[in-house]
Parts: structure tokens; C-alpha cells; sequence
């Protein structure tokens, strides 16, 4: 079953001003689609996966609260896609509780898989709580996009609107990466061929691994910093899977999969089942 939460603080974004709602007591708001067939292709049977997002994959874009939450629009098939994988999907509005005693278990938080979809920029206490539960054998699929150019009808700078630029710097540099962004590139979208699908990219990033010396934009990597994670760095750093500790991160430094929610939906459900697939506890 799908619970769908309502975006923490839906009434005062309304108003202009973003809040944290680390205590609210989110109720689901409505019941959705269908598990989707293509995770059983992909042995998906997840207890759980949370879901830290600015991306209206969890509520419609609208000016208006009651239609942005309104069960009468057509669900992203991003929802549908993870519904299709777990039990049970959380939308979170903060990382802060997680704990590293806490992978595996139900806090409201994490679950199986913590898919990170563009998310705001991150606090202090988040980076160190994330750092710490994927260590203790957490799991992450995480997309960063350094320069989202989706379509959303907020103006930058309305706290309503997708994070324009990935600011995931402070965790990133923890586990041993830096994005890096070329802006004289072709802004054209492009598939990118992955094990798992064609992944379409638009003014993409790419990961590298940054060392205690060297241009890592060069792969000059002379000594991994301490604490960083064992990365794998793949398509020309558009996609880094590392080992961090105990847990896994699978990264890709675009978001174009999520920006038309309303695409076809079983290529890139498969796609996305088999990058949740890689990270997933027993796959």
C-alpha cells in the first residue's frame, strides 16, 4: 500500500515562508495507485522507502494548497514506480532523526531505501545524522542536478519551487566526491546507456573523487581523504556507487528522469527499479 504524506509545511509555503516540520504528525491523504508489475522483473519487495524531495513527485504544482493535494490530478509515475517497489513510501521533510541504530527498523525515516530526489540544501545536523545512518549499513539513491532546468510555475526563489542547484557539498566532500558542472555543454536532453536502462540527462553534472592532492576533475586522485568512501565512478561521472562504512550510496548527478511526470511511465519505472535494485538490503 502507498501512503502519500503532504508536503511539511504545505500552508505556510502557501504563504512564502519555508518551515522545517521535524515534529509534525504527517497523516496519509490519500490512497494510490496499484503496485506497478516491473518491480517483481527486478525482485523488488522493499519494506520501505522515505523520500527527502523538491520535486513535486508527492503534490501537484499549484498556487493553490487544496489542488496542489488534490487526489483528482494524475499521480507522477515516480510514486506509482516506488509504490511498485516497497510496502510502504514516506515523503520526510527532514533527516534529522535519523540514527545510525535505527537502519532496518521503522523511525519514519530511511526504511530500506532513502531515495534523496533533488533535495533542498541540507543542515549541519542532517549531513552529520545521513553521514552517520548510511555508515551503520544505510542505503541511499541519491540525484543531484547541478542546474535543474524543469518547467515550474514558481518563480525562483518561491520556497515552492524544485531546488534549482544542487547544494550537497558539505556530504559529498565527507564521502570523498565533488560535482562538477560544465556549463559550455550541449543543453540538448541525451539518453545515457546504464546496465539498467537509458537514462535521460540534461545539462548534466559529473562526480569525481577528490584526494589529498591533484585535479580531480582531471582524475588526479593522489590520496582518498580520510573517512571517504570506496566510489566506483561510471558514464563518464554522471553516475559514482560507493561503499561507505556499512551502507551504500548510489549517486547520479542529474535529475531529468523525474521532469515530466506524466512520461512513459515503464521504461523509466524499470530504470529507476534497477537503480533502487543496486543499493537495496539483499540485492
Amino acid at each position: 500500500m502507498l501512503r502519500r504524506f503532504p508536503r511539511a509545511g504545505a500552508g505556510l509555503f502557501a504563504l512564502g515562508t519555508a518551515l522545517a516540520c521535524s515534529a509534525c504528525g504527517p497523516g496519509p491523504v490519500r490512497e494510490a495507485a496499484s503496485r506497478d508489475g516491473d518491480a517483481g522483473a527486478q525482485g523488488l519487495s522493499l519494506e520501505r522507502i522515505s523520500v527527502l524531495t523538491s520535486l513535486p513527485i508527492f503534490w501537484n504544482e499549484s498556487s493553490d494548497i487544496a489542488a496542489s493535494l488534490s487526489g483528482d490530478a494524475r499521480a507522477h509515475w515516480a510514486l506509482a514506480a516506488l509504490d511498485g517497489a516497497a510496502g510502504e513510501v514516506l515523503a520526510l521533510d527532514t533527516l534529522s532523526a535519523l540514527e545510525p541504530g535505527d537502519v532496518g527498523r521503522d523511525v519514519g525515516g530511511g526504511g530500506d531505501v532513502l531515495v534523496l530526489a533533488q533535495p533542498r540544501a541540507l543542515s549541519a545536523s542532517e549531513n552529520l545524522a545521513l553521514d552517520g545512518w548510511v555508515r551503520a549499513g544505510g542505503a541511499v539513491l541519491l540525484f543531484a542536478d547541478p542546474m535543474l532546468d524543469a518547467h515550474s510555475i514558481f518563480a525562483p526563489g518561491d520556497p515552492r519551487r524544485p531546488q534549482d542547484v544542487a547544494l550537497l557539498s558539505p556530504i559529498l566532500a565527507r564521502w570523498g566526491l565533488e560535482l562538477f558542472f560544465d556549463p559550455g555543454q550541449d543543453p540538448s536532453e541525451r539518453l545515457v546507456e546504464l546496465p539498467e536502462g537509458a537514462l535521460p540527462v540534461r545539462l548534466s553534472g559529473h562526480f569525481a573523487q577528490v584526494g589529498t592532492g591533484g585535479d580531480p576533475r582531471a582524475g588526479e586522485v593522489r590520496a582518498l581523504r580520510e573517512n571517504a568512501g570506496r566510489c566506483r565512478i561510471e558514464a563518464q561521472g554522471l553516475l559514482a556507487q560507493c561503499k561507505i562504512g556499512k551502507g551504500q550510496v548510489l549517486l547520479v548527478a542529474d535529475a531529468a528522469l523525474f521532469d515530466d511526470p506524466v512520461s512513459d511511465g515503464p521504461a523509466r519505472t524499470r530504470l529507476l527499479h534497477g537503480l533502487i535494485a543496486r543499493i537495496a538490503p539483499g540485492h
